[in-house]
């Protein structure tokens, strides 16, 4: 039997489990995971980016540390490297194309960190508002959850990956979530996907 210590009066509510994820935090880490908190996307969709953050999502290299390994514990996708979130979503080649995609469908260039903490950190532009900065630290979000979903259908149906299909993906999600946000944008979804820095800039 588990017994819920936060609040033992009423017990655990979805809001009290809320609360302590906010907590399970500190230190340098305090303003990153406010960031992550205050981003206006999907709760579960925060719920993994805080799972991504502190390597609390099943990798393989997780599930061996628990005694849980299955087999190689090497990435499918590469065959090169132990999967670790890091190299999932950060290091792995075909991780790096997307970053590198994203950068170019905003017209940038940048050297980010290889570690996933201080790379989502880094994901903000200084000549963005704060809210357009947090549109696009949305975009991380987006980027690494679509990583994630892709490598579950290549290991558990066998699907082949495609790094377009990804991307497109990625964009109509971002488009979807900034809508969710309520932000007031002047501009059609057309232009999101061609001219975004513009789209941004009217944030």
């Amino acid at each position: 039997m588990c017994c819920w210590q936060r609040e033992k009066e009423v017990g655990y509510t979805v809001q009290s489990g809320y609360r302590a994820l906010r907590e399970d935090h500190h230190g340098q880490h305090r303003e990153c995971f406010k960031y992550l908190w205050d981003l206006k996307v999907p709760g579960t969709t925060k719920i993994f980016g805080w799972k991504a953050l502190l390597d609390r999502l099943p990798s393989k290299a997780n599930l061996e540390m628990r005694g849980m390994g299955m087999g190689s514990n090497h990435y499918p996708l590469c065959a090169k490297e132990v999967e670790t979130i890091q190299h999932l979503l950060i290091t792995c080649e075909a991780a790096q194309q997307l970053w590198v995609k994203c950068d170019k469908w905003l017209g940038i260039s940048s050297t980010r960190s290889n570690e996933v903490y201080s790379h989502f950190c880094g994901f903000s532009l200084s000549f963005l508002s704060v809210k357009a900065n947090k549109a696009w630290k949305g975009m991380w979000l987006v980027l690494v959850k679509e990583i994630w979903n892709h490598r579950n259908r290549l290991i558990f149906n066998k699907e082949k990956v495609d790094e377009v299909e990804i991307f497109a993906l990625v964009q109509m999600n971002a488009w979807t979530w900034a809508m969710f946000s309520g932000i007031r944008v002047q501009g059609s979804l057309s232009e999101w996907f061609m001219n975004t820095f513009e789209f941004l800039k009217q944030m």
